[in-house]
Order: structure tokens, then sequence, then C-alpha cells
């Protein structure tokens, strides 16, 4: 769980707040969620969700923790363009907190869900993404994690 985007603040993130709430009390979803440090994020999700046994608001965390992370994971919801570009590497499906997304390519594919700042939506598509395996996520259409080893082949070849 990730979200750092001004265009949810406020009423947006007290509805991620709620659904995050609903999963964890009705749902018995575990959620880490590494919070980012900008006050008004800070304020209004721990004032919500402090001392629930299944949320655990941890400090944000480096690039390779966040890398890490995402394995071990069966969903992520988030605001991260990196993180839906991200994650499909490791077959974890990604909710998007946002109406729009600049990855078009995640929707398409299936990698990604839009689900904005709905409480429904969101909880919805949790429950849903859940009692599917992280193994039926299709393959990354951000590319295979190969690119810098192709451009190394095309260099080399051309300046030999």
């Amino acid at each position: 769980m990730t979200a750092h985007r001004r265009e949810n603040f406020g009423i947006g993130l007290k509805n991620l707040s709620d659904s995050i709430l609903v999963l964890a009390e009705k749902h018995s979803c575990n959620i880490i969620w590494p919070v980012h440090p900008n006050p008004n994020v800070t304020m209004s999700i721990r004032e919500d969700l402090k001392n629930h046994s299944r949320i655990h608001l941890i400090a944000p965390i480096d690039y390779p923790s966040m890398v890490w992370l995402m394995q071990y994971v069966s969903l992520i919801i988030s605001d991260s363009g990196g993180i839906q570009e991200e994650a499909p590497t490791f077959g974890v499906p990604v909710l998007v907190t946002r109406e729009s997304t600049e990855r078009p390519e995640g929707i398409a594919a299936g990698t990604s869900t839009l689900v904005g700042m709905n409480h429904d939506k969101i909880v919805q598509n949790v429950l849903l993404k859940l009692r599917n395996s992280k193994n039926d996520v299709v393959k990354n259409p951000f590319g295979d994690g190969r690119a810098s080893m192709q451009i190394l082949d095309f260099l080399e070849e051309k300046f030999d």
C-alpha cells in the first residue's frame, strides 16, 4: 500500500483509510503501508489507522527494500507510477488509486486496475484480486528486464 499524490489528499485519503479498515477488520487482510513523509498523508493516515493489529504503518523505505517487499505480497494498492511498472515483474497485480494513469499499458495488459479513491471499488477489487492467484497476472507490458543487456549487446556490436 502506498499513497502520495496531492490529488488524493483530504477526502481521497479518508476513503482509502476507510477501505483499508474494512479490509483489515471484516476480511482479515494484513496491510503493510510505508507512509509517505508528507504531513498531508501522515497526519490523516496515522490518525485513522493507528493501533490496528493487521495494519502495519511503517516509515518510508528505500527502493531496494520496496522491490524486495513487492516480491512477497499478494496485491499492491498504490498511486505510484513506478510501482505500476515494477509490480508486474513479480506477478503482483496493482490497484491504482487514481482516475487515470500515465501507464495505460498496465491497464490494457491487465496488470493494473484503476479504482480511484472510491471506497466500494477499492474493497471489491481487493477481494476479487485476492481470490485469484498472483500467477494469473499476464506478461509484464513494460519489458522483460533485459533492456540494459540488449543495449550493451547493441553497443558492442556497433562499436566492435
